[in-house]
């Protein structure tokens, strides 16, 4: 009986090895199957994390590209509208040339009672010096004997209407001279610049001339009566 009860004993403790030994073969089978696959979850987790930090890198530079373009299209539209709201620029214009004011127009001189250079008028400044011709008529086409026939015609008449023929002639509006020039008028003439007298019948009937030769004639009053 010892016997038989020894040998159940070695049987048993023969299983109970064999257990043992078959449990830590599975346990390690087990665990190096565990290894893998964790390490390929690992792999896999890290692959995940790489790409969601690409795709999230993307979207980051998709956005601020976005914002970019709608800040400069902000820019854009703010200087169209500052554009439109501000006053147009004028271009300077070309300044043009003042004209010589014309003359006062003169109403008909009284006529002197007499041609006489020496004879005034009611109110007839001081006698100039005589005529280089010796005649008034002389004096005036010489002036405008330059000008044509017609010129002459018009000065004779101009002087007659004007003065008389009287270069000592004084209108009441302050007129003076063979042709009633104005002294402000007479004094922009050639011969006023040049320092002639606005009594000298010479340079009256030259400073008329040059106004005939200017188109001027219709300063004149009488105009339209030669």
């Amino acid at each position: 009986m010892l016997k038989g009860s020894n040998s159940i004993r070695v049987i048993v403790l023969a299983a109970l090895v064999l257990a043992v030994a078959f449990s830590s073969t599975v346990g390690s089978r087990l665990s190096l199957g565990r290894a893998p696959a964790a390490a390929t979850a690992s792999k896999q987790s890290r692959q995940r994390a790489v790409e969601q930090q690409r795709l999230n890198s993307a979207w980051q530079a998709q956005l601020s590209n976005e914002q970019t373009q709608l800040q400069q299209a902000r820019q854009q539209q703010q200087a169209q509208q500052q554009t439109a709201s501000a006053p147009a620029t004028l271009t300077p214009a070309t300044p043009t040339p003042t004209p010589t004011p014309a003359p006062t127009p003169k109403p008909a001189a009284t006529p002197a009672p007499s041609t006489n250079s020496s004879s005034s008028s009611s109110a007839s400044a001081p006698a100039p010096a005589p005529a280089a011709s010796g005649s008034i008529q002389g004096d005036i086409q010489a002036a405008f004997s330059p000008l044509g026939s017609a010129a002459v015609s018009w000065g004779l008449c101009i002087a007659q209407h004007e003065s008389g023929d009287n270069p000592n002639a004084v209108s009441p509006s302050g007129a003076e001279g063979l042709f009633q020039f104005m002294p402000s008028t007479f004094a922009n003439t050639p011969q006023g610049r040049a320092g002639g007298s606005i009594w000298d019948p010479v340079a009256n009937s030259q400073a008329a001339a040059w106004m005939y030769s200017q188109g001027r004639q219709s300063e004149w009053s009488t105009n339209s009566m030669c």
